[in-house]
Formats: C-alpha cells, structure tokens, sequence
C-alpha cells in the first residue's frame, strides 16, 4: 500500500509564519508547496471561484508528478453551472488531474455524469468504505483511497498509528492511499509527522 500525503488547499496565509518564506511571492505558493508534497485536495470553493486561465497556470506551476484531486462534495446534479465550471478544471488540469473525492454520498446520476466527465484515468472517490475512526473521513475507488484527518487528530500519534494500523489491516489490497490533513490551517508539521509514521510502519511490514 503506498502512501501520498498532501492538506486541503494549499493558499493559507497563516503558513506565510509556518512554512513559506516572509519574502516568497503569493503567486509561487503553490510551486513551492508542490516542491515539498506530491498532492494537494481543492476544497469546492476554489475550483468554483477559478477560471480556464487559472487552472492553467497551476497546470504549469508544478512538475510532471505532482497530483491535484478535486473535492466536490455537497455539488448537486441539477446544477448545470457547476459541471460547466468543474469540466473546465478538470480539463484545464490534464494528467495533473488524480480524481475527485466527495465524502459524502453522491447521487447515481451525478456520479454517472462525473465518471464520463474524468474518463478512465482519473477517480472517482465516495464514501463507500468503513470509517475506521469516527473522525475520520473515508472515500473510495476501486483501486484508490481517500482518507481525510484533521490537524486535530494528526497531533495525537497514537492515534493516527491505530488508524493507519487499521487501513492496512482492512484495506491491504488498496494500492493506492491518498492522506489529506485538513486545518485551519492543516498543520505541515502534522503532515510531515504522518510521513515519518507511515515510513515507519511500512518499513516494520516488510
């Protein structure tokens, strides 16, 4: 099972004292973030408040590797603007797009629509998996998972150790696991110590 770890969104002004530098630009926060995590989760409210000339240069401001995964939970079927706004992203996106990720139920038609909307490279996640903490959040695809944490919850080590015990417990055929810290703002040292753990336990199940 392999882990990449990336927060919601990556524009936090507060990480201007935690994590970028006083001097950096706020149009190169996002190289500098894809610089130091391989995915970032876009919270709704900043794919729909984007245009094609904005998703293109994020397209442009991170390497060949780096993901994005689009949040759209709460989005509605009936609501034509939105998949108008959404397709445009995801297209502006590319094979820099990873999938999508909703939390909670979609409705069967929204999710037929989304799966012709991101083809047969992207995911479609949603919450059809077991939570293995009730703070935890849970989505999934067939060969990906989607995991959300709270900076909260990060902090305790402990605790972060049984759920990622109880992912690879349940979830070992999964080859895929998308972590995501969430915060306001999510907690890069909470990010970075979630790295270290899973190292850790990777390591002891070899």
């Amino acid at each position: 099972m392999r882990m990449i770890i990336g927060s919601m969104g990556w524009d936090h002004p507060e990480w201007c004292e935690q994590f970028y530098p006083d001097d950096l630009p706020s149009e190169w926060r996002l190289t500098y973030y894809a610089n130091a995590f391989p995915q970032v989760l876009l919270p709704a409210a900043d794919w729909m408040s984007g245009d094609s000339e904005l998703f293109r240069s994020w397209y442009a401001d991170v390497s060949d590797t780096f993901r994005f995964i689009l949040d759209v939970t709460g989005i509605e079927a009936a609501d034509s603007q939105v998949l108008i706004q959404l397709q445009c992203c995801v297209s502006a996106l590319g094979e820099r797009l990873a999938g999508v990720v909703s939390w909670s139920a979609l409705p069967q038609r929204l999710c037929t629509q989304l799966r012709v909307l991101l083809g047969d490279e992207a995911f479609l996640a949603t919450p059809a998996c077991p939570s293995v903490d009730p703070e935890v959040q849970l989505a999934g695809d067939r060969a990906t998972l989607c995991i959300l944490v709270s900076s909260e919850v990060g902090r305790d080590l402990h605790r972060l150790r049984l759920v990622f015990d109880a992912l690879i417990e349940q979830f070992a055929a999964m080859p895929s696991v998308c972590l995501f810290i969430s915060g306001a703002p999510p907690e890069v040292k909470v990010m970075r110590d979630a790295a270290t753990l899973w190292q850790l336990i990777a390591g002891m199940q070899r």
